[in-house]
């Protein structure tokens, strides 16, 4: 199977997979930002608070800013837009008709380039477009840790493990917005996207709001 065909768990398609990325090893030189194309395409098992679905994302735009994405649930019909910077970071998400997600400046998952030991810091503010009261701030630390081999449905993929802390501020309403945040991706350069992300934050109702991600598959543009 070339580099570029759909990649899923079975374990003939896995041993492709890891046969047509390039070989790359701890004392690697850093990783550069990805540039995404057209129609690259990601597949992922998205696990939110004890529930799974399949969610397809595709490129449908590239310019000099950024990328533009469409994302799916593929047994559920939900559909979402999503604007990124050429860093991957994320800037704006559309989750329905006029509805609009805003991370201003954007939301710091990467700073290219990655390397073990890397760190950098952001401060984020997330608005909703239809929520005037929702005032969200957060602030956050990312770091790499390293190299690690990640077994997912895609395969086993040789990714960079990036731990991130942050905190919230900020309120919804009169309710003050407060808890800390925690988020683990793994990046993995032969695939120009995250095979795995863990999320937890505090959830809006009291308690907290999980999600896991994991590829299932992947079809990436020559």
């Amino acid at each position: 199977m070339s580099a570029h065909g759909w990649r899923t768990g079975l374990a003939g398609l896995a041993l492709a997979a890891l046969c047509a990325a390039p070989a790359l090893a701890a004392s690697d030189a850093a990783v550069q930002a990805p540039t995404l194309r057209v129609d690259d395409t990601w597949v992922y098992r998205l696990t939110e608070d004890g529930q799974a679905t399949p969610l397809m994302q595709r490129v449908t735009g590239v310019d000099a800013d950024g990328y533009r994405l469409e994302s799916q649930e593929i047994d559920f019909g939900g559909f979402q837009r999503t604007r990124l910077d050429r860093q991957l970071n994320l800037v704006e998400r559309e989750v329905g008709a006029h509805r609009l997600v805003s991370f201003t400046p954007f939301y710091p998952y990467f700073q290219f380039p990655l390397e073990p030991g890397a760190e950098w810091s952001g401060e984020v503010q997330i608005r909703h477009n239809w929520e005037a009261g929702f005032l969200l701030d957060r602030s956050l630390r990312f770091r790499v840790v390293g190299w690690e081999e990640v077994h997912v449905p895609a395969g086993i993929l040789h990714a960079l493990r990036i731990e991130g802390e942050g905190r919230n501020g900020g309120r919804i309403g009169e309710r003050e917005l407060h808890g800390r945040v925690h988020e683990r991706l793994w990046y993995a350069p032969a695939v120009r996207n995250v095979v795995r992300r863990e999320f937890d934050e505090p959830a809006a109702t009291g308690g907290r709001h999980k999600q896991t991600w994991e590829l299932l598959e992947y079809h990436l543009q020559p």
